[in-house]
């Protein structure tokens, strides 16, 4: 969704800088009124359209945008504990934590995008009801309204409950008794012009895509600019007739002209507006023969696709690849590699010979989605416990921090399988033995959740948190209640592990025993609950 907002904002800067700079000072309003409803489809339309390679770092602004979903995705869902914790221990002996110690209050902080995307839909809300409001308000007024004149191609509703003239699809609220007879037929005159053209299309599409687009302020200067056209149209094609003096028809302009709109989807008579189209009106016509100005678009299209959208041949050859991330002084950069897969492939085979051949062209911290978890090289390893593998890839340089952000960190994977030697290696490469990460949990908390009592013991030891806390996964203690692993639970106790710890999303230890009727895990449980 964020990929298609910022590309639709892109297309449709880039359109509207065009029609200021080339196309609004000639006379073409049915042409510039194609053009411009165009913008709004394009905008839509040209994000999904990719061209064959083509230039060097073709597609450039969708790995702007992969960089910053990753980033953001991967702030959204890790959470992160003080370092508190004394690393000075090396012994076999488990070390015991202090009971004080208060267990991190922050579980699951929301990235920025997170808070970006309530407020944007909550944008869209507002104005979707305000929209939703304009429409049901004039059809009230329809079916109020005692007087209406059908006429050929129209319906006149006579009416004082809208105080301007203003014309809905085929309805023109008018009140007459507002309006000399000259003035009321003109004003007819030009609202069955906008009747005709079906402007209110033109406006309830512009409405349409402010309500997806609210947060770029170009696109309401190009709701303005629609709505300009379709009243020099309009004016342009009125005055063209021999019936309708120009001067005559200007100064009844000025005298109905308002401070205010009626509504935002209907034409209406604003003071503002009414200046500009009487200048317009006044302005000589533009020769025919500027016409190929239009032709202009072409290029302007085609560097928009190329700017804008991975190539046609890097997407058919990943089968719906996303661009992968590496990690380059500490920061993420997006870059495509197309053999990824052929990496991640070889990684879940235990292929080590065509993982060695692969890492000398491939990152080792690239990202592939299209076959499904694991989506890196080094959890892929780590799932499977191949240490050799392993060691190639962090010796091609892969970070033991980095993951997708849809799945754990290589230390939370190796934990979860049971695999002591891998997690031994991370650890001893840097791994965070508490780092956390949402919908898995920590190290520890998978390992005391797989009944894996070894690496239990050595993290632990390595001063890992036993009353760490991640909404929606528990403890480590809860997570071995719940699961039946008596011994690891009794660890976890013996090193401070607070029996009446829960967890948002969860329930306390007991409760997991309770329920499992696990009278020999109950009665461990109770033990430490009177100490405490």
């Amino acid at each position: 969704m964020l990929t298609l907002l910022l590309k639709a904002s892109f297309v449709i800067i880039i359109l509207l800088v065009f029609y200021k700079i080339v196309l609004e000072k000639e006379s073409f309003f049915g042409a510039n009124r194609v053009y411009l409803l165009g913008c709004l489809v394009l905008m839509f339309v040209l994000p999904f359209v990719s061209l064959p390679k083509l230039v060097r770092d073709q597609g450039f602004i969708s790995k702007k945008i992969a960089q910053l979903e990753h980033s953001s995705s991967n702030t959204s869902h890790q959470e992160f504990l003080p370092k508190s914790h004394n690393t000075e221990s090396n012994s076999s002996t488990v070390q015991a934590a202090p009971r004080s110690q208060e267990p991190n209050a922050a579980y699951h902080e929301k990235g920025v995008l997170y808070w970006l995307s309530l407020i944007y839909y909550f944008g869209v809300l507002v104005l979707s009801l305000n929209l939703i409001t304009q429409m049901v308000s004039l059809f009230i007024k329809i079916k109020k309204s005692t007087e209406k004149i059908r006429d050929t191609d129209c319906t006149i509703v006579n009416t004082s409950l809208i105080k301007e003239p203003c014309s809905f699809f085929n309805y023109i609220f008018i009140d007459p008794e507002k309006y000399d007879y000259d003035t009321y037929e003109q004003i007819i005159a030009h609202e069955k012009i906008h009747v005709q053209k079906g402007h209110t299309i033109d406006l309830l599409l512009s409405e349409m895509a402010i309500v997806l687009l609210w947060f770029n302020p170009l696109i309401w200067l190009f709701r303005k600019e629609i709505e300009k056209n379709i009243e020099y149209q309009t004016d342009a094609l009125l005055v063209a007739k021999t019936s309708v003096p120009k001067e005559s028809y200007q100064m009844n302009l000025l005298k109905i002209a308002t401070l205010q709109k009626p509504l935002a989807i209907t034409t209406n008579y604003n003071q503002s507006l009414i200046k500009k189209r009487i200048l317009k009106m006044s302005t000589k016509k533009s020769n025919p023969h500027n016409n190929w100005k239009y032709a202009f678009i072409v290029p302007v299209l085609f560097a928009l696709l190329l700017s804008m959208n991975m190539p046609m041949d890097d997407i058919s050859l990943n089968d719906g690849e996303e661009s992968i991330i590496q990690m380059v002084d500490g920061e993420n950069t997006a870059v495509v590699d197309g053999d990824c897969q052929q990496l991640l492939r070889a990684v879940k085979s235990q292929n080590v010979s065509r993982v060695k051949e692969l890492l000398k062209t491939v990152d080792p911290d690239c990202r592939y989605r299209g076959d499904g978890e694991p989506r890196t090289p080094l959890v892929a390893a780590a799932r499977k416990g191949n240490l050799e593998i392993g060691k190639l890839l962090v010796g091609a340089k892969a970070d033991v921090a980095y993951h997708d952000s849809a799945d754990e960190s290589p230390l939370i994977a190796a934990s979860a399988n049971g695999h002591l030697d891998f997690v031994i290696y991370l650890m001893e490469k840097g791994a965070d033995v508490n780092r956390k990460v949402s919908g898995d949990g920590t190290a520890l908390l998978v390992a005391s959740r797989g009944g894996h009592l070894e690496i239990v013991t050595y993290l632990i030891s390595k001063n890992a948190d036993v009353n760490a806390r991640v909404s929606g996964d528990g403890t480590p203690l809860i997570c071995a209640t719940r699961n039946g692993h008596y011994d690891i639970a009794k660890l976890l106790l013996e090193n401070n592990a607070d029996p009446y710890l829960s967890s948002p999303g969860d329930e306390y230890p007991m409760y997991h025993a309770r329920m499992a009727n696990n009278k020999r895990m109950i009665a461990l449980l109770k033990k430490y609950e009177s100490e405490n």
